[in-house]
């Protein structure tokens, strides 16, 4: 692969944006290769967690407006929205814990990339935003409607009228972003901080099981049709091993 790095450490796999010329832009190849990506992704049992990161220069910039640019009508530039929307939207219904690590600008697309994970985590150097009218267009991939789920209508309604980058203490604020690093984790060479560790320890069952649940409380389900859900999977759980030790080792704790 030539516009994205990938490598996976035990039942993480760490993604990372690589167009450094033109700040990680997305263009029709690198479509392609996160399309490769996300069949395997969507085949393997193993994965509990996925880390999507850029480097110090951008997380991503957005598309790539040379290449895009050469198209002219909507019949020719839809497909291609289409096609990206898609490839986000398979990303936002992974049955894994998704998230995006940012330490540089993720503006207009790179923001939409952002939005369709699970989490956001920046540092002080992260500047998001969707900047899609300044460029007299709108959001293509879907980030407007994840936004609004994430931050709230009126919020949302704000950031993307604006066109404005925020800073990531904007961010915080505003809830664009989940996990602010402090300046002990400035640097994101490492991917494996101390606020990733309690998450790697879940089983992938019980990720999935809460990110299932998530989105059917986002198109609606009640309490009313979904506790007795709760009450099946956690008897099912109940029944693990993983469970029986976990208790085990909480009453030993306790001087049982």
């Amino acid at each position: 692969m030539e516009t994205v790095k990938y490598h996976k450490q035990g039942d993480v796999a760490i993604v990372q944006f690589h167009r450094p010329t033109v700040r990680n832009a997305v263009n029709q190849q690198m479509m392609s290769e996160l399309e490769q990506l996300l069949l395997e992704w969507e085949q393997d049992s193993q994965i509990k967690i996925i880390i999507f990161r850029g480097d110090t220069n951008a997380f991503v910039s957005g598309g790539d407006l040379e290449e895009f640019h050469q198209l002219h009508t909507c019949a020719e530039i839809e497909p291609i929205m289409k096609r990206m929307g898609g490839i986000l939207e398979r990303i936002y219904q992974l049955p894994v814990l998704t998230i995006a690590r940012i330490e540089g600008p993720a503006v207009g697309g790179g923001c939409e990339i952002a939005m369709s994970c699970d989490w956001v985590v920046a540092n002080d150097h992260a500047t998001l935003g969707m900047i899609q009218v300044r460029l007299g267009i709108t959001t293509g991939w879907g980030g407007a409607v994840r936004l609004m789920k994430k931050v709230g209508i009126s919020t949302a309604m704000k950031i993307l009228l604006s066109g404005k980058r925020y800073s990531a203490r904007e961010g915080m604020e505003l809830g664009m972003i989940d996990f602010l690093l402090g300046e002990e984790d400035q640097s994101f060479d490492d991917p494996f901080h101390d606020w990733l560790q309690p998450y790697t320890k879940l089983s992938r069952d019980l990720i999935s099981h809460y990110k299932k649940l998530a989105k059917r409380v986002e198109k609606g389900a009640s309490s009313t049709e979904l506790f007795e859900l709760e009450a099946k999977k956690c008897g099912l759980f109940w029944e693990t091993e993983e469970h029986r030790l976990a208790v085990d080792s909480f009453l030993i704790r306790r001087g049982r």
